[in-house]
């Protein structure tokens, strides 16, 4: 009985993988026509087409073009609370957590910044419902950010006098980074996210505290940290 449960279980997330791959498709299909041609200049035989589906295909995994809108929108932020989340289960100071934090999302604007991009062209097309759903995730974000600033203000690791608007300033930052990098023309990828830790660490008053990182360990996101002291 064990095994059949595990094997309808293997096939049950099987499935689910394949589902995943196949609304990827579709978003990223639709994620170059919307940046291309616009949300209204774009239609859903149009998204079919780019991926050689028919259109219920696109339909069985979406229930209109709104929808397909909603998910490119919601990625970017889906993603960074979940860094966000990722970031307060890590060991370590709030030093530590808050650059682990920024590294991820800035590491996730890079490598999705097509997203973006449609996200900030292509808000006004967005039902009210899924705008309200996506503003309350980019507000969680900035109140995890701050209450973890916080944490690290009563440890005398930071120094803000602001809470929120340093939170705020901060994601901000971050978020924007799409709008002008560019690879190798603005430092390479490492460089550039390494500045970004950097500035932000800055900005919560972390003046002793610089990150290096593990020898082995740079495609997991994984840093060790070392303090330096001002002399």
């Amino acid at each position: 009985m064990a095994v059949i449960d595990a094997e309808a279980g293997a096939q049950s997330d099987l499935k689910s993988e394949i589902s995943s791959l196949k609304r990827q498709r579709v978003m990223d299909a639709a994620t170059k026509l919307f940046a291309a041609q616009g949300f209204y200049g774009t239609s859903v035989d149009a998204i079919a087409t780019a991926i050689g589906v028919t259109k219920p295909f696109v339909y069985y995994h979406f229930k209109d073009k709104a929808d397909i809108l909603a998910a490119i929108c919601r990625r970017g932020a889906d993603l960074t609370l979940s860094a966000m989340k990722a970031a307060e289960t890590e060991r370590g100071t709030a030093a530590e957590q808050f650059a682990f934090f920024c590294r991820n999302m800035t590491e996730i604007v890079i490598d999705h910044s097509h997203f973006l991009a449609v996200y900030n062209r292509e808000i006004h097309a967005l039902r009210d419902a899924d705008r309200r759903s996506i503003l309350r995730t980019r507000t969680e974000i900035d109140r995890r950010v701050a209450a973890l600033i916080d944490v690290g203000c009563s440890n005398g690791e930071f120094d803000v006098d602001d809470l929120a608007v340093t939170a705020v300033s901060i994601t901000m930052m971050l978020s924007n980074l799409w709008i002008w990098y560019r690879e190798n023309r603005t430092g390479t990828r490492e460089q550039v996210v390494e500045a970004q830790v950097r500035l932000a660490l800055r900005m919560v008053g972390a003046k002793d505290v610089r990150t290096r990182l593990e020898p082995g360990k740079r495609k997991s996101g994984r840093m060790q940290w070392a303090r330096s002291t001002a002399k």
